[in-house]
């Protein structure tokens, strides 16, 4: 790629459709597996196999991310290993601690904390983009900015909303 003002726009250009495309087929995906899991898992009179089948798909997703993502290179058999326990450990401490409620308030307590630590990612990225001494030519259109703000007011308050209602719910109820 060229360092010129051409080539780098292009080269942004197809940076933007490229996590466009990948950000939407992830957002569908969790869509699915939650969707799923939220109507499967809840079912009381679910078999043991399938708890099984639903630990081996965790545990191979997870196999998946080290082996691709992280590229860690390390032994096969040590590789497993230390994603089975990565993938279990949380998991299992949840549900001997807690019980089957204890799984489910871990799913609760994770998607809090995801959504407590969105704006502090997302603000300064905005800023960052949205930026003429930073970016140069480069940086986010007003309309850009104003969608991408919006959006992340809109996530933001969402978020807040979740938290807050479950926080006190959880404080009324005296369950943590």
């Amino acid at each position: 790629i060229p360092h010129t003002f051409d080539g780098i726009r292009s080269a942004s250009k197809y940076f933007l459709i490229e996590s466009g495309l990948a950000l939407s087929i992830a957002f569908l995906i969790n869509v699915a597996v939650v969707s799923v899991s939220g109507s499967v898992c809840s079912n009381p009179n679910i078999s043991a196999e399938s708890k099984v089948h639903c630990k081996r798909i965790t545990l191979e997703s997870a196999a998946f991310l080290l082996k691709g993502f992280l590229d860690l290179k390390m032994k096969l058999w040590l590789r497993n290993l230390l994603t089975r326990c990565i993938a279990i450990a949380p998991s299992l401490i949840a549900c001997i601690i807690g019980g089957s409620s204890g799984a489910s308030r871990l799913i609760i307590i994770a998607s809090m904390i995801l959504s407590f630590e969105l704006p502090f990612a997302l603000v300064p990225l905005l800023r960052f983009t949205s930026s003429e001494a930073k970016m140069g030519h480069h940086k986010n259109s007003i309309t850009v900015t104003l969608i991408s703000w919006f959006l992340g007011f809109c996530s933001t308050g969402i978020n807040i909303y979740f938290l807050s209602t479950t926080l006190i719910g959880w404080m009324t109820r005296n369950q943590m």
